[in-house]
């Protein structure tokens, strides 16, 4: 999260709410932060399948 809002130019916070569906944010600000939440290849933790090897 921290990557894509520092790419995005938001908190750590706005990145959490637009990627959780959560209200607090434009839907501008919500539509730029998934947009490069995209680019960036953001996979949540919850859809990672148990046996994938992820690298940070």
């Amino acid at each position: 999260m921290e990557k894509i809002a520092k790419a995005a130019g938001v908190s750590k916070a706005a990145v959490s709410f637009a990627l959780n569906d959560k209200p607090g944010i434009s839907q501008t600000t919500r539509n730029h932060i998934l947009k490069i939440a995209e680019e960036l290849n953001y996979v949540p933790r919850k859809k990672i399948k148990k046996d994938t090897i992820v690298f940070f």
